[in-house]
């Protein structure tokens, strides 16, 4: 049970509840001075008003303890709730989306539906889950970044992406076998390229005098240096 009206915090929280913590939650929305009263005799939990266990602490704001509280660790639910503290709070250096999501809540087309709760967490339910996603995806790059991927983690990647490597990262003899078909294709690939260069560089045979094949070279040096340039 919240204020009525809600913006952002409290569009934000019911979202998180229905969606994290509990799927049957019925959310009510009362007259600020109702709230504390209300709950009292329903037994409702209140949250984001003042004197309830739910609100404010510090620069926090209900959101982040709500995270606390159940701990709730996935990075893309952390990367929300700094989107979300910087528009509640209005310090929106805090993430690049905050002053957006600030916008919109405080959008005139916005504030015509904020008398129909139900609506508006619709609307703010499909708002939390675009901006999810997209914190996802930026923890998991970040992540990515992070660990430097090398080796057979690199010749899984491109077949299995990365949460597979994730859970089999561990598994020294998966690594080792990866390891060792690894270099083995590496090797073919480092013989074909000596045989094939000898081949085109050299027709007539290395050891000949003059047997280097001077326009071959050219197309290689060029080659070369058109990669070099592209990089």
């Amino acid at each position: 049970m919240t204020r009525e009206r809600p913006k952002i915090d409290r569009l934000a929280c019911p979202w998180l509840i229905l969606r994290f913590i509990d799927p049957a939650a019925q959310i009510l929305y009362v007259p600020a001075a109702e709230v504390l009263p209300t709950a009292a005799q329903t037994g409702a939990i209140p949250f984001d008003v003042p004197e309830a266990e739910f609100t404010h602490y510090g620069t926090d704001c209900a959101f982040d303890y709500f995270l606390r509280k159940y701990q709730l660790t996935d990075p893309a639910l952390h990367a929300l709730a700094s989107i979300v503290r910087g528009a509640d709070t209005d310090n929106h250096a805090l993430a690049q989306q905050a002053a957006g999501l600030w916008a919109i809540s405080d959008g005139e087309d916005w504030a015509k539906v904020a008398a129909e709760p139900i609506a508006l967490c619709g609307c703010g339910g499909q708002l939390r889950r675009h901006l999810l996603a997209e914190c996802a995806v930026s923890a998991a790059h970040h992540r990515s970044r992070r660990d430097c991927p090398t080796g057979p983690r690199v010749f899984l990647d491109v077949r299995c992406d990365t949460p597979l490597i994730e859970r089999t990262q561990h598994n020294l003899p998966l690594k080792a076998v990866l390891s060792i078909i690894t270099a083995a294709v590496v090797g073919v690939i480092l013989n074909l390229a000596v045989y094939l260069g000898q081949a085109v560089l050299f027709p007539s045979g290395l050891l000949r005098l003059g047997a280097l094949h001077w326009p071959s070279l050219l197309w290689i040096l060029l080659s070369l240096v058109a990669l070099c340039r592209r990089r």
